[in-house]
């Protein structure tokens, strides 16, 4: 493995002076290679990392102290809180929801006010009492507290010779989410994450005193006029816009060390730290200045860095939102290169900002050299289901949905994320062998992306399911297209096999259906479908739209108010749904469908998700909700049967003001099972009912 120093190759273009350029970035601490391709992150180093233990005074100690109150870090020049288990205001295990009452701070949302479990009264703790001598703690920003993040470690994905007692979990920023103010930036210490969290949630949080990192500088983007952008911050020299075309992980290595543009040639991919150093968290949508980054799409962006968790994948970044998340490296992303435009200079005199040679290592691949051999969550072994290949070392970075048993309970089908933006449909039998990916990498899907809720038909030979078509443009997060919320998907068939796929339906743009459900008799066959408003604007379809006055208790994350919230802006419509049915029948063993026709909800009624049949096949049980119950709101929903014309036969649950939703009967009929969530009161959690459909006695399951 080659290891190389960022320095400018003076010869290859016209010199910076070195006064230009601010403090180098720290390094991202990987150290392993994953690849044979030269470009990685651990084929280059900026500033290695390098941490000094303080006592609760703020003096140096060895570093082999046994016990330390802060720690500085010697190429950004923070101090950050040393965390315990002791039972303090230090300790690991405290958690705090996100306030910050200072309008000019909070990013137009000051959070929720928990004294003294709120990050303003843990601030205030720390400053009142002069912690290490000092009253200027402050939470760190989402750039600086990402910077802790060691990228060779995980659970926790921290250097513990230093940050002991770090938990494998989210930990608070100061930077609010520029889409949604409701929402802070957190960074996840397990593995390694950057994403957005309701200011009301309860997270880790580790206090920070310094001044901002990186420096602010007076006009630190300089466009050269030939394409590049320097960053007098970092010293990183930028191309302008990438490649039209996106590739993998490889692929992109290999373009960015050929690439010769501008007068330059030592152009590489920027590690995970140096790419999202130019993400601007004040915009959204693009989160990057479109004055020096004009071309910037909202999708993600390759870096060098790859998952020490998970080797098959890299981190990549979403100019879009911001996050940064690992992906499959056979998943094709776009390209962004950078160089090294002139010598950097570290804040911490003495300290070389160019950084140390890392040694070569007589180990390489995944795990060389780690103290953790094996990623946390199970790989699939290679299984061949008629000519359809489970990858070998294919892992899963999301868990298991919508399980589903086989009619002769041989098999189950079941949805699973096993990259972003990759969901699939597998089979596996009952003990967990003989796993199979039935939608991967077949010709028939090459323009959906996500899959999943696959239903079984009686003879256990077909299988419905949901994918999203690629025709459309996604919103922002892409989360009201995954499998269970529906936009943009389609309703289809295969055989169980994996061997045979037909498409039913061809959803607008703006549409999209959820839970395609066989009866039990295999004659019929029920979705939901979401259908524009702009579409319909006459129709049953009323105006959803999330009220201004929604409360901080029904944002809850958990909480069916606040998924939508997370899916929608507040102003935007949601769409109205309604039951379609259709016959179906096997000709020739492919798929018929015929006399499709669409179940309306009854007049003030607003229709949630229908769930399937009743055992007799001659209803339907679905959650509906009763706008003039729920003061006309749609999204407190109760359980109903209705005949097979949509018209409501039995109501059979009676909870305003609380979501009971995806019903399901026994197999013999007799017990209804549904969950139920009260809104009111998220931190409760979702509950399980029975009802007993003879007697009508209902019970709490848990």
């Amino acid at each position: 493995m080659r290891t190389l120093l960022l320095i400018a190759v003076l010869s290859l273009g016209p010199a910076f002076p070195a006064a230009l350029f601010g403090a180098s970035l720290p390094d991202t601490g990987q150290t392993q290679s994953y690849t044979a391709t030269f470009g990685e992150d651990s084929d280059y180093t900026s500033s290695s990392p390098s941490y000094t233990k303080l006592d609760d005074r703020g003096n140096e100690l060895p570093d082999d102290a046994e016990s330390w109150a802060m720690v500085r870090d010697n190429v950004t020049g923070l101090v950050w809180e040393a965390k315990t288990q002791d039972g303090s205001v230090h300790d690991r295990d405290n958690l705090y929801t996100w306030y910050d009452s200072n309008g000019e701070t909070n990013g137009g949302h000051p959070g929720t006010p928990s004294p003294p479990d709120d990050t303003e009264s843990f601030l205030r703790e720390l400053n009142e009492t002069r912690f290490g001598g000092f009253s200027d703690w402050r939470l760190p920003t989402v750039q600086e507290l990402s910077f802790l993040v060691h990228h060779d470690r995980w659970y926790p994905a921290a250097d513990e010779r230093y940050f002991p007692h770090t938990a494998p979990s989210i930990y608070w920023t100061a930077t609010t989410d520029a889409c949604e103010p409701a929402l802070a930036w957190g960074v996840d210490f397990g593995y390694g994450y950057e994403g957005t969290n309701y200011k009301l949630n309860r997270r880790h949080a580790r206090a920070v005193r310094g001044d901002p990192f990186p420096p602010e500088a007076s006009g630190p983007l300089t466009d050269n006029g030939d394409g590049t952008v320097t960053d007098a911050r970092t010293g990183l020299m930028w191309a302008k816009a990438g490649p039209e075309a996106s590739m993998r992980w490889e692929e992109a290595l290999s373009y960015c060390e050929g690439l010769s543009f501008g007068g330059y040639t030592d152009w590489r991919l920027p590690s995970k730290t140096e790419l999202r150093s130019i993400m601007d968290f004040s915009r959204c949508d693009p989160a990057s200045d479109p004055a020096f980054f004009p071309d910037t799409r909202s999708a993600y962006y390759w870096s060098s860095t790859s998952s020490a968790f998970m080797p098959r994948y890299a981190w990549c970044v979403h100019f879009g939102n911001g996050i940064g998340c690992p992906s499959g490296k056979s998943v094709r992303r776009l390209v962004r290169p950078v160089r090294t435009a002139g010598p950097v200079s570290s804040r911490q005199a003495g300290f070389s900002g160019i950084g140390a040679v890392r040694p070569a290592q007589a180990e390489s691949g995944p795990g060389a050299g780690s103290d953790r051999t094996a990623p946390l969550r199970p790989q699939i072994s290679d299984t061949q289901t008629r000519g359809q290949s489970v990858r070998k070392g294919l892992e899963p970075i999301g868990e298991g949905a919508f399980p589903r048993f086989s009619p002769d309970g041989s098999r189950i089908a079941y949805t699973l994320e096993i990259a972003n933006e990759h969901y699939e449909v597998f089979t596996m039998k009952p003990d967990g062998t003989d796993v199979r990916c039935l939608t991967c990498d077949q010709p028939a899907l090459a323009h959906t992306r996500w899959k999943g809720q696959a239903s079984w038909h009686p003879s256990g030979q077909y299988l419905a399911f949901t994918a999203e078509t690629d025709q459309y443009p996604r919103d922002l997060t892409g989360t009201s297209t995954r499998p269970g919320v529906g936009r943009n998907h389609d309703v289809w068939i295969m055989r169980s096999d994996g061997n045979g796929f037909w498409k039913l339906t061809d959803t607008p743009d703006n549409g999209g259906v959820i839970r395609p459900v066989f009866s039990h008799d295999g004659s019929l066959l029920l979705w939901n479908e979401e259908y524009s408003l702009e579409q319909y604007p006459e129709g049953k379809p009323r105006d959803l739209k999330i009220p201004d006055d929604l409360p901080d208790t029904a944002g809850h994350p958990g909480s069916y108010w606040g998924h939508l919230s997370m899916v929608y802006r507040r102003g935007q419509e949601t769409g109205a749904w309604r039951i379609r049915l259709a016959e179906v029948s096997f000709p020739a063993g492919e798929p018929l469908i015929s006399n499709v026709r669409s179940l309306e909800p009854p007049d003030g009624f607003t229709l949630i998700e229908a769930a399937g049949f009743t055992p007799s096949d001659q209803g339907i049980v679905a959650s509906y909700a009763p706008l003039a119950e729920n003061r006309g709101q749609s999204f407190w929903g109760d359980i109903y049967v209705t005949d097979l014309k949509g018209r409501l036969v039995k109501r059979l649950t009676s909870t305003p003001f609380v979501h009971d939703e995806n019903p399901v009967f026994s197999p013999d009929g007799r017990f209804l099972l549904w969950n139920s969530t009260n809104e009111q009161t998220p931190s409760r959690g979702e509950e399980l009912w029975s009802l007993d459909l003879a007697t009508g006695a209902k019970t709490r399951l848990t």
